[in-house]
């Protein structure tokens, strides 16, 4: 293989090498800053949601403590009832229910609602909730048993100063909460959905799962809350996991926004720049070697190629020839000169044999 061939074929494979070293690391440093921003985005927007969510459930509790508190002013049964007929009330809750300590009997904003003739309020869990507790709180989530609809109540007790009168609360629509967050899909690479402290799922963009313990779906037993993302996976396939509890003001919910992430989705935007970049590593290769080729044609090859010429012409007793190259100050016209030396030595030396 001559020289000509073998010095660009070199520097082929060494720009080659080069630029794929260089095009992998920059394809590293790239997948993982992705795949950092991707995590990042993901854990500032369910920390968004869930403020957003809290502040919404925050609201709602204020206004049940409001009336709590107008009731206990001034007690009567009529002014449960009056507080209860509040039109602030009616706009907050889908329904406002109640029932005294002394029958039971249910109390509501709305005539139409009709419990039951022997529904006692008295025995329902709500009421040994708000009685419980020294501020309206929430029940658990639950789907109501007419409507299906998705509510949770927020429920406080009701009081004559400080002696127990009984309960009542608001019925919230929580389907509206939970369709904000099963919007949110990280541009298709993943999801977030409504549970809660125990695992269940309230709401899921796949319906299915909705009432459905947490592990059914996902290979993890409870959630748990972490600075970083719970690698699983779901149905075979590896799936990354964030909790963020719902923060209330100076009160607690076991509700939680869960956010599930699919890291081959994220990773398939990197595979775009890796074709990319492999496109660029060939052109560039192809570009820099044909450039190269050609000036070391130019500076190089080609003057060797013409010396080698000269010398041979030379040992073939031709002395009457220009050897181009003896201008340069190179190494290619320390060649030259060598060799117009040595032509003008042996034209002396033939000249002296000629005349001797």
């Amino acid at each position: 293989m001559k020289i000509t061939t073998k010095v660009p074929l070199l520097a082929l494979a060494i720009i080659l090498a080069f630029f794929f070293a260089l095009s992998s690391m920059q394809y590293k440093v790239m997948r993982d800053a992705l795949y950092s921003t991707w995590l990042n985005n993901a854990t500032e927007t369910s920390k968004g949601v869930a403020k957003y969510a809290a502040e919404w459930l925050d609201e709602k509790l204020v206004i049940i403590d409001m009336m709590a508190h107008a009731i206990s002013g001034n007690y009567s049964s009529e002014q449960v009832q009056r507080v209860m007929d509040t039109p602030l009330l009616r706009d907050q809750f889908v329904l406002i229910f109640g029932a005294l300590e002394q029958d039971g009997k249910p109390l509501s904003n709305t005539p139409s609602w009709d419990p039951g003739a022997d529904w006692d309020g008295r025995k329902r869990a709500w009421y040994s909730q708000a009685r419980a507790a020294d501020r309206a709180v929430f029940t658990p989530p639950y789907n109501d048993s007419a409507t299906g609809r998705l509510l949770i109540s927020a429920v406080a007790k009701i009081e004559d100063h400080d002696t127990f009168k009984g309960a009542f609360g608001g019925d919230i629509e929580l389907q509206t909460i939970a369709d904000i967050i099963n919007e949110v899909d990280f541009n298709l690479k993943g999801y977030a959905f409504l549970l809660d402290r125990n695992g269940t799922i309230i709401s899921h963009p796949d319906t299915r799962l909705n009432g459905k313990m947490i592990d059914t779906f996902f290979a993890i037993n409870t959630p748990e809350t972490s600075d970083g993302f719970i690698k699983t996976t779901a149905e075979g396939k590896e799936i990354l996991l964030k909790f963020t509890p719902l923060e209330l003001k100076n009160r607690e919910t076991s509700l939680m926004i869960g956010v599930a992430l699919a890291p081959r989705k994220i990773m398939a935007e990197t595979e775009a720049f890796k074709i990319i970049a492999l496109v660029l590593v060939l052109a560039g290769t192809l570009i820099t070697s044909l450039v190269l080729y050609f000036a070391l044609n130019q500076l190089l090859l080609k003057p060797l190629v013409a010396l080698t010429k000269s010398a041979d012409n030379i040992s073939l007793g031709e002395l009457d020839i220009k050897i181009d190259g003896v201008e340069r100050t190179d190494e290619i016209g320390l060649m030259a000169k060598a060799i117009e030396r040595m032509r003008v030595s042996i034209t002396f030396a033939i000249d002296k044999l000629k005349k001797g």
